[in-house]
Formats: structure tokens, C-alpha cells, sequence
């Protein structure tokens, strides 16, 4: 059986791709916030470079219809970034919205989150449902992974010069 939480990852994910050919270098991120029965409260995307992210576009999206977030779900196609850089950290926004629970596909392979995004959201109370991909993996195809990135001599998938993966952030991707 496919639960409610399928469903609106995929529509997070359909929302990510209308930032495609607008967000690089950002990865394309869809964010959708529902209240806790289901309703749809907001949506958003990545916008272009030094432009909001998902989770701020849907926060936004929200109060524009003039719906309150407060105790609310976002369901975001990747961890809420946790540090600064052209934009405030996504993670804060959620936080300071009132966001009562995150469900996330993927970890941030970029090396100033991984990870520290759910950690941010772990700390302030907000609950985590990690839909990460690679956790469907077995431990022996997790192994093979982990170590395929630690002898793979350059890795050529950069997020702002920043390399996106390296046996850390999968073994942290796997803690959980």
C-alpha cells in the first residue's frame, strides 16, 4: 500500500522540476507544506541563484493564500540547507514558521549540510521522516557505494565548486 506521503513527494518532486534550467548551480528542490489533515497549504521551488529556495517559496505560498504553517508538514525532495550563503538557511525558516515535521528524500550531498540540516531540525523538536533513497539499500550495496566514492580519485559532481559526496556524507546518510 502507498501512503499519503508518496503521493506528495511526487508532487514535491513534479514542483522541483519547474526549477529546471533555473536553478543552476542549486539543485532543483520542490517543497509542498500540508496541514495535518492532508490539505495543501503552499508550494515551491528553487528559485534562481541568490533567489529563494523551495522551503521559502512554499512558506511564502502559504501566507500568500493566507493559510498559517504552524504545526505544519513539508515535504521537501532534499535536506533543508543549514548554512548561509547568498540566502539564510532553510532549516531556520522551517524552524521559525513552526514546521511540526519534515519528510526529505534525500540527504545534501553538499559538504556544508550533509546532515546538519536534520540535525538543526532534530534539536529544535521538529519530527524527521527520511524517504532517503539510499537507505533502501542493503548494507553490501551500501558498502560497495561507500567505497566506489572513497577510490574514485575526482569526483566530478560540484555544487558550487564544493565536492557533493564522499564517503563520509554516505556513512552519515546511513547513521540514521
Amino acid at each position: 500500500m502507498v501512503d499519503a506521503s508518496f503521493h506528495l513527494i511526487s508532487a514535491a518532486l513534479r514542483s522541483a522540476a519547474a526549477a529546471l534550467h533555473v536553478s543552476n548551480p542549486n539543485p532543483r528542490v520542490g517543497c509542498l507544506l500540508t496541514n495535518a489533515e492532508g490539505m495543501l497549504l503552499g508550494q515551491g521551488h528553487t528559485q534562481r541563484t541568490g533567489g529563494p529556495h523551495a522551503e521559502v517559496m512554499a512558506l511564502r505560498d502559504a501566507v500568500a493564500q493566507g493559510h498559517s504553517v504552524q504545526g505544519a508538514t513539508a515535504y521537501v525532495t532534499l535536506e533543508p540547507c543549514s548554512h548561509h550563503g547568498r540566502t539564510g538557511p532553510c532549516c531556520d525558516a522551517l524552524i521559525a514558521a513552526g514546521i511540526k515535521k519534515v519528510v526529505a528524500t534525500n540527504l545534501d550531498p553538499n559538504l556544508l549540510v550533509a546532515g546538519q540540516g536534520f540535525a538543526l531540525l532534530r534539536a529544535a523538536g521538529v519530527e524527521l521522516l527520511d524517504v532517503n533513497p539510499p537507505a533502501l539499500l542493503d548494507e553490501g550495496q551500501m558498502r560497495e557505494v561507500v567505497e566506489w566514492l572513497a577510490n574514485t580519485p575526482m569526483n566530478p559532481a560540484t555544487k558550487n565548486g564544493a565536492p557533493v559526496a564522499n564517503k563520509r556524507t554516505l556513512e552519515i546518510a546511513f547513521e540514521h
